[in-house]
């Protein structure tokens, strides 16, 4: 049973955070990732629990969108993206979102 959603070691949020620093490119830049407790550290997490994290960078490079949806997770309180090397926890850079009443029970669909 996963209690907290915690996103963790996404190499790709830091090449869309690096693109900042990159020339402007012509359209939205979209990185789309699979979540799952296997990608927990320092150690994986055996559960039903799934999602995408989805993040368009805007063509300027100044702005970073997402959409993360999730599926047979139970008691989701936070979002957080770490950035770290791949199985590696690394500091914390986004916090996605904290649900002031965290969603009680199992849930799926768009946690905030």
């Amino acid at each position: 049973m996963l209690h907290t959603l915690i996103l963790t070691s996404l190499p790709v949020v830091a090449a869309a955070l690096a693109l900042a620093a990159l020339p402007a490119p012509a359209a939205d830049v979209t990185y789309k990732v699979e979540l799952s407790g296997a990608q927990n550290v320092p150690d994986p997490i055996k559960t039903p629990a799934s999602g995408t994290l989805e993040l368009k960078v805007s063509p300027n490079g100044q702005s970073v969108g997402y959409v993360l949806t999730v599926k047979d997770i139970e008691n989701v309180s936070e979002g957080d993206i770490h950035l770290g090397p791949a199985g590696a926890n690394g500091p914390l850079v986004v916090k996605l979102f904290h649900a002031n009443s965290p969603k009680k029970g199992p849930f799926t669909g768009v946690p905030a």
